[in-house]
């Protein structure tokens, strides 16, 4: 019984940390958008005064 714990919380936590590392790696989450339309930016009606709010 306490192995069996001791193994699923072991593979939980593997699981979680591949999960954590693959998010922090790949550049797709959080990177910098490549090209910025500014054009589409200002005709959002969340963009005023050259920044987004939120309404």
């Amino acid at each position: 019984m306490k192995m069996t714990l001791i193994i699923s919380i072991s593979i939980i936590v593997t699981i979680l940390l591949g999960i954590n590392i693959f998010i922090w790696v790949n550049p797709i989450f959080g990177a910098k958008p490549k090209f910025i339309n500014k054009e589409k930016l200002a005709a959002s009606p969340n963009f005023r005064n050259g920044k987004f709010q939120n309404s």
